[in-house]
């Protein structure tokens, strides 16, 4: 999919490090229990590695590698863009359809998540600033959140997959991976997304295609064993 538009390795990059950075700042900030070393480690280099098979260049290594990357990226980069406001607003209002948000107006949800955005973004998006109060009760209730979780619910014994949660709207009938995402003529690889067809189509990539095939037939020799 991402092969069809003129992405920049930079813009690639920053799009890759945010998967990086801001589930841990999250989970560390509002959850039950920050994140440890191990997963930190083990997000990071899940992340790298399908950073590797689209084949994006200058990955760092290490996750403070790719938090300094995020932040001077925003610092050089962001400014206003219409576009990028009007995908932003939609964002918004997509967020107001899942409960609870739901139950309160567009303005709460909305005034709400200003609350949670830093003035980098704020002032990005053109977004007014929130109040200190907003920032307070807004923050303060998300923590207080992950403190009753932690207190008063006891730890789950078996792992509660996203899949599983009423919020998600996923595909009610199933779905094969091979046929997600939106394809341009000559790609997805033929034959790397499944490897019982064998990699010999793999070694050879179309026409202006960016995915490393070489890296996705060595993943297909490993998940086989052959």
């Amino acid at each position: 999919m991402h092969g069809m538009y003129d992405i920049s390795n930079g813009d690639f990059l920053y799009v890759l490090a945010t998967f990086v950075v801001c589930p841990v700042e999250w989970v560390n900030a509002y959850e039950w229990r920050k994140l440890t070393s191990h997963e930190i480690r083990g997000l990071t280099n899940y992340y790298r590695r399908l950073g590797q098979l689209m084949g994006i260049k200058d990955i760092p290594e290490t996750y403070e590698g790719f938090k300094q990357f995020y932040e001077d990226y925003e610092t050089a980069n962001f400014a206003f863009s219409p576009d990028a406001l009007a995908v932003a607003d939609s964002t918004l209002d997509l967020l107001g359809t899942f409960m609870p948000y739901k139950l309160l107006s567009r303005a709460v949800v909305r005034r709400m998540s200003f609350a949670l955005m830093d003035d980098r973004l704020l002032n990005a998006f053109k977004y007014p600033k929130p109040t200190l109060v907003e920032r307070i009760l807004v923050r303060g209730g998300l923590k207080a959140r992950g403190l009753a979780i932690r207190l008063f619910f006891p730890p789950r014994t078996e792992p509660l997959f996203g899949r599983q949660t009423k919020q998600i709207r996923s595909y009610p009938n199933g779905y094969r991976l091979e046929e997600l995402g939106t394809f341009g003529a000559g790609c997805p690889v033929p034959g790397a997304s499944n490897p019982e067809k064998g990699s010999g189509a793999a070694q050879s990539a179309p026409t202006g295609c960016p995915v490393p095939h070489d890296l996705i037939a060595e993943d297909a020799r490993q998940a086989t064993g052959s």
